[in-house]
């Protein structure tokens, strides 16, 4: 299997699919460090519809390519407005942010996402997919 642009899986890596729905490739001791790794990760959250909620899952890539942040899933501009205020919170938390190319999906894509509430799941995301937080710590999570 190959994730998306044709990019081709090192023979060093592991696939595991997570409870959660959160795909991520991870290193096999004797694996390069200096590989750029191939990552998704999918984290749940909520948004409000008038009185009621209901589920969204944020899809964050960090793929090779030049850095850049993509938001799609139908996001109002404060949502896209996210990339800056999360790679600020990382920073100052003491995170790095690698340069990657970082698409970031809200689904489903049919509904409006408006407001700051991503923000949480969006950092996570970019977190596990760049492999500094664990995908256990945030299985049973909904941020």
């Amino acid at each position: 299997m190959s994730p998306a642009g044709g990019e081709s899986y090192p023979p060093s890596l592991a696939r595991q699919r997570i409870d959660s729905g959160c795909t991520l490739s991870v290193r096999v001791s004797g694996a390069p460090d200096d590989s750029l790794l191939p990552m998704l990760a999918a984290i749940r959250s909520a948004a409000v519809l008038g009185v009621d909620a209901y589920d969204v899952t944020v899809e964050v890539d960090a793929a090779k390519g030049l850095p850049q942040w993509t938001i799609v899933g139908l996001a109002a501009g404060a949502v896209k407005e996210a990339k800056e205020r999360v790679a600020a919170a990382l920073s100052n938390a003491g995170f790095a942010l690698p340069p990657r190319r970082y698409t970031i999906n809200l689904a489903p894509a049919d509904q409006r996402k408006d407001g700051t509430a991503f923000d949480l799941p969006i950092a996570l995301g970019v977190l596990v997919a760049t492999g500094q937080l664990d995908p256990d710590a945030v299985r049973a999570l909904a941020a």
